[in-house]
């Protein structure tokens, strides 16, 4: 149950992703067979064992009672109480078969996740060189086709490393456009796109997933935290993905939580936490693969004037303490205050470019 396309783009490789899941589902099919197979075996096995019985204790009381050593109302009596108690036996053994099924597809769960990705870099791949230290637009022009306007029209933008920059503007004037760019979710119709020097416009689908994987960090909106997920297991997502090992992982995960203050949380679903919560839970996943750039879409969208302020502090705190170059996209004012720049957007374009001298150093 995964909310959104852009999580299932931001924290995979699509392509291999599905190939290795075919690979494993001959296999992942005939285990669930097999328990298919146990659970339904179980379940007639009951229905003919209480039937058997009930046909036993009538034979019996009708043999007594010609004898006459039973009478036929203490007989009827007896039947019925039997028949009662063996039908809500029956009754509680229907659930064996659900609860094989469910364990055996939590079992093949675990084992797909703690399998070791296929999409992984390859042993001492060195990281990506910086020739540049900015992330940079130059004359960006992005359409969804079908004759309209394009949602953005030959953009400069150049964001700078260990800086956080806030991107404001009415509705459709290409603000989510520019950052879907940015994290490699989209690609530009025209004009070129620069990560630390490098043209990601060249990249083909892997790289791309590679860059967003290594070296991006995501948070959305509306959290898009795993249903019925633990947060410990919420965060862990994006090392799932990067190949790192399950006990590695988890400590990972547990430290990342801590740094935005949900220790002592990690086993709670999203739906025993807070809206502030689960945004938190959602920058504990952005951060937890130590990601040279945040991109944070609305992250204070859904919150309250308070909460918005504590992950607006959060954040910030990111910022100075690791030199985490953040893209927040925002409508509102006094969040986009907190960034080094303002950046406005009208119609697919730059309007406007102010430095915060309240933030800049």
């Amino acid at each position: 149950n995964i909310s959104a396309q852009a999580v299932v783009k931001a924290f995979s490789l699509q392509r291999r992703a599905r190939g290795w899941f075919s690979l494993r589902n001959d296999a992942t099919r005939q285990k669930i067979a097999s328990a298919t197979f146990l659970s339904s075996m179980v379940e007639r096995t009951v229905n003919i064992s209480v039937l058997l019985l009930h046909l036993v204790v009538l034979a019996l009381g009708a043999y007594l009672a010609t004898r006459g050593e039973l009478t036929i109302g203490t007989f009827v009596t007896f039947e019925s109480a039997f028949w009662e108690i063996s039908y809500n036996i029956a009754h509680v053994m229907h659930y064996v078969p659900t609860t094989i099924q469910s364990a055996a597809a939590v079992r093949h769960m675990r084992e797909m996740l703690d399998q070791p990705t296929r999409g992984a870099d390859r042993p001492g791949a060195p990281d990506l060189p910086r020739i540049a230290r900015d992330v940079s637009f130059e004359h960006v022009t992005f359409g969804y086709g079908g004759g309209g306007a394009p949602v953005l029209r030959d953009l400069d933008l150049r964001l700078e490393v260990g800086r956080s920059i806030a991107i404001v503007g009415p509705s459709g004037s290409g603000k989510s456009t520019a950052m879907n760019i940015m994290g490699c979710l989209d690609t530009p119709t025209a004009g070129s796109y620069h990560f630390f020097g490098h043209e990601v416009s060249g990249f083909d689908r892997d790289q791309r997933a590679l860059l967003r994987r290594n070296y991006l960090g995501f948070v959305f909106q509306g959290y898009n935290l795993l249903a019925r997920t633990s947060a410990l297991d919420n965060v862990e997502l994006p090392l799932i993905y990067q190949g790192v090992k399950a006990d590695e992982r988890r400590q990972l995960a547990m430290q990342a939580l801590s740094r935005v203050g949900l220790e002592g949380r990690e086993s709670h679903d999203p739906s025993e936490l807070s809206g502030g919560q689960q945004q938190r839970v959602a920058i504990a996943r952005a951060i937890v693969g130590k990601p040279d750039v945040l991109l944070a879409d609305e992250p204070t969208g859904n919150l309250d004037t308070e909460r918005s302020r504590e992950i607006m502090d959060l954040l910030t705190n990111l910022n100075k303490t690791d030199n985490m170059t953040i893209l927040m996209v925002t409508h509102e004012p006094d969040m986009a205050e907190y960034a080094h720049r303002i950046v406005t957007f009208v119609d697919g374009q730059v309007a406007s470019d102010k430095r915060n001298t309240a933030m800049v150093a």
